[in-house]
Formats: structure tokens, C-alpha cells, sequence
């Protein structure tokens, strides 16, 4: 039997959607080098001093639905997202991996930026460092957004965790239970960028891990549907709450 043909980004299709599968507490995206003469990498900081590599921490270990776009984000991206944070890829070799999905990407060095969004764990724990009211997410959502229904995978976190909306606990503790959300979630962005001199990258500590720069968004995101990722494929991630 054939091996699944690899997904490919290019010119005609500039954005590809992918369930990773992630049993680390980090997020990272990879390559290979393009020369088979140049030595195997050794670890993390040695991927992402040779421009092999970025790695950015995680809240918990998560698989993930992600999207790689060839160009810079949408505007609804650029409005969704909590955390932030940037470096440079060689992609000569024309394979980017990220756990244990990977695709064809056109062969060059680009600026990478990565950007996170709701319902993922780590940009739930970026909002509370971003936002100064120290708000739980039910609270932020009923400030920013009044009278508006919850989006599907917040009514699902209120349910699962009812503390996370203070004083309306009562209401989800009476609900035996709800329906899982009806779609999947872009978790991470990551834009493959022109190599840029002057923009900054993000700090990188001695282990090769990036830092996420943080942002609490002026009204609550509402999520950014996957279309092409079936919510069957990641039932599993909302059994964990």
C-alpha cells in the first residue's frame, strides 16, 4: 500500500490545516538540513541556533490543531490571537514537522511567526498573564461581549470547569452535561514570512525555547474554525478537561 501523499503549501494553496499529534510540553517546528553531508541535530538549542528549529513552551502536553500559511495572517487572525512569538527557519530542505505531521513548504529561509489562539491551553494561561483585571474567561467574555451566547468550546470549558465563569458556577453545575463542541480550532498559526534584518526575534533561553510575547485582545476571540479538520479527530482533547 502507498504511503499518504504529504500535504504541500505553495502559491496555489497558501494555507494547510493539520491535527498534531503531541505528547510534549513544548510546541515545536522543525526541518531537515538540506545538505545529507551536514551532522544530525543534537537537541533542541542546537536545531534553532542552525535555524532548524523553533520551540515555544506549552501550559500542559497537547496535540494540536494547527495551520501553516505561506503569506501573513488574516485579518480574523490577527484579531484572534493571544500569544505571539518569532524567529527564522531554513527550509531549504522543503519539509516542515511539527510532532508527528509534517508538509512540503517551498525551499527557502524564511521569518516564522507563530501565533496562538482559544481555545488551547497555553493561550488560556497566556490570558491571565496578559490581562490586568486577573479575569477568569467567562468573565473577560461577558465584559467584552454582553448579552452575546458563549461560543461552543467556551460553553464546553464553563461546563467542565464552572469556575472559570464566577458567579454563574450554579448554572453549569446543573447541566449533566452538554454536547462537545461541533467543530475543531485553529490552536496555532504559524506564517512563513520574507527573512527580515530589522524586525526582532523573539529571546531564546539557553534550552533553544522561545518566549511568547502576550496580549489580552480589547473583546474576547471568539475561535477560529478549522474547516478542514473533522471535530471526530480531536474528541480526545476535550476529554481531558
Amino acid at each position: 500500500m502507498s504511503k499518504p501523499r504529504r500535504p504541500e503549501l505553495n502559491q496555489t494553496c497558501k494555507s494547510v490545516d493539520l491535527n498534531v499529534y503531541n505528547d510534549s510540553n513544548v510546541f515545536a517546528i522543525y526541518t531537515k538540513p538540506s545538505d545529507k553531508r551536514a551532522p544530525a541535530i543534537q537537541s533542541e538549542k542546537d536545531a534553532v541556533d542552525r535555524e532548524l528549529g523553533l520551540v515555544l513552551p506549552l501550559s500542559q502536553d497537547d496535540s494540536y490543531v494547527l495551520r501553516i500559511r505561506l503569506g501573513p495572517p488574516s485579518a480574523l487572525e490577527k484579531r484572534e490571537f493571544v500569544g505571539l512569538s518569532s524567529g527564522h527557519l531554513d527550509l531549504s530542505s522543503g519539509i516542515l514537522i511539527s510532532g508527528e505531521s509534517s508538509l512540503r513548504v517551498p525551499k527557502k529561509r524564511f521569518r516564522v511567526e507563530v501565533r496562538s489562539f482559544f481555545p488551547q491551553n497555553v493561550a488560556r494561561w497566556q490570558l491571565t498573564k496578559a490581562n490586568d483585571r486577573s479575569e477568569k474567561l467567562g468573565a473577560y467574555y461577558r465584559r467584552t461581549r454582553p448579552q452575546q451566547e458563549f461560543p461552543e468550546w467556551l460553553r464546553w470549558i464553563c461546563w467542565s470547569q464552572p469556575n472559570d465563569d464566577p458567579g454563574h458556577e450554579a448554572q453549569w453545575r446543573c447541566l449533566n452535561s452538554i454536547d462537545a463542541p461541533k467543530n475543531a480550532y485553529i490552536e496555532f498559526l504559524v506564517c512563513l514570512l520574507k527573512p527580515s534584518r530589522t524586525k526582532p526575534v523573539s529571546k531564546v533561553n539557553r534550552n533553544g525555547v522561545s518566549a511568547w510575547d502576550t496580549r489580552c485582545p480589547e473583546v474576547c476571540p471568539l475561535g477560529v474554525v478549522a474547516p478542514e479538520i473533522s471535530p471526530c479527530e480531536i474528541d480526545d482533547e476535550y476529554d481531558d478537561y
